[in-house]
């Protein structure tokens, strides 16, 4: 890296899991038809199922909250488009963060395409240089 640039290492506690989550699917909204049958297996009455269903989903309107990796990726996007040269690097570490590690190359990605996933997808090991 030159020496006027500023490096960042973005990790929750040593670890980032939450910034960068590779191509792990996202969580999926309940299936209210599922949880109905699960409900009416358990014996369970027709308005209590109603109550049960409908408590779930005010819940999960109660608290919408953005993943880290949406927010992460939403300060890639601004930096990048007020025209910082931005490049990620993601590696999975089993052990001591300051042990030495190979970068097996370098690529760059286009902003859009960055955003597009969420910035959820970028390969592991290679300097990745966002393209604006």
């Amino acid at each position: 890296m030159p020496r006027d640039a500023v490096r960042i290492d973005v990790t929750v506690g040593g670890c980032s899991c939450d910034f960068y989550c590779g191509d792990t699917p996202l969580k999926t909204a309940a299936d209210p038809d599922a949880e109905r049958r699960k409900y009416a297996r358990k014996g369970w009455t027709r308005a209590k199922i109603d109550r049960a269903i409908e408590s779930s989903r005010s819940a999960g309107r109660a608290t919408p909250r953005k993943h880290l990796s949406d927010e992460f990726a939403a300060a890639i996007e601004t930096l990048a488009m007020q025209g910082a040269r931005v490049t990620l690097l993601a590696h999975m570490f089993s052990r001591d963060f300051d042990e030495p590690f190979e970068i097996v190359g370098t690529t760059e990605l286009p902003l859009d395409h960055y955003i597009k996933t969420g910035g959820n997808y970028f390969p592991e090991d290679t300097l990745v240089t966002i393209v604006a």
